[in-house]
């Protein structure tokens, strides 16, 4: 029962700032499968990732009944996780909502979630346009980034996304292409949050990285 969270190497036990209008927790899973520039969290990155004990987590969680309102699920990619849908549900057994960071590249994991009603918000990264998505993450996987957002849109499940901006990879015409999509595919009142780049406090090597100046780009070593 306790190895379901296995993968998660770190955790934040209150939070009133990542689940909009919720009191929170949130697990940190190690891994990701994306490489971006500017990445704000690269601890998670790559491993080894340290293990903060299965059974810790579920004791911490327990505790938390009926004094937090949901969890949040993020990293690294935490839909990398073989065990995310059994963590979902145990969340939503003991009462918890539950809230997914996720850069959606795994869309396969994602709708099964969604058919499952086991998640009650998703953050979904809007790297880059496609033009620009591998300079950025270092993969070309603009196309399942995009399945993520159209099932997103059409889910009736409250969503936000988010961009971090640097002149260098975001173009303005971007944001009319973009904010179209939401205002014409979506019931619900969806959010797109713009963050403004800041220089990685670590760099990770092999990581192509952007500076601080717009326009220069630079690559680590």
């Amino acid at each position: 029962m306790y190895s379901i969270y296995d993968g998660v190497a770190s955790l934040t036990p209150f939070s009133l700032l990542d689940y909009p209008g919720q009191t929170c927790c949130i697990l940190w899973f190690g891994g990701c499968n994306l490489r971006c520039s500017y990445c704000h969290n690269p601890e998670f990155v790559r491993g080894p990732f340290p293990r903060f004990g299965s059974r810790k987590i579920a004791s911490f969680l327990e505790s938390r009944m009926g004094l937090l309102d949901g969890i949040t699920l993020s990293g690294g990619e935490c839909l990398l996780c073989p065990g995310i849908g059994a963590i979902c549900k145990a969340l939503k057994r003991m009462g918890f909502r539950v809230k997914l960071d996720s850069n959606g590249c795994r869309p396969e994991v994602l709708r099964k979630l969604l058919e499952d009603e086991v998640i009650d918000y998703v953050a979904l990264d809007y790297k880059a346009p496609r033009g620009s998505f591998e300079a950025v993450t270092g993969r070309e996987a603009f196309g399942a980034f995009s399945e993520s957002l159209d099932m997103l849109i059409g889910s009736g499940v409250d969503f936000e996304t988010r961009t971090t901006v640097h002149s260098h990879w975001i173009e303005i015409e971007f944001v009319g292409r973009s904010c179209s999509r939401f205002a014409f595919g979506t019931s619900i009142d969806a959010v797109w949050l713009w963050v403004a780049y800041r220089a990685p406090a670590l760099r990770l090597r092999g990581f192509r990285s952007v500076s601080d100046r717009d326009g220069d780009a630079d690559a680590c070593d």
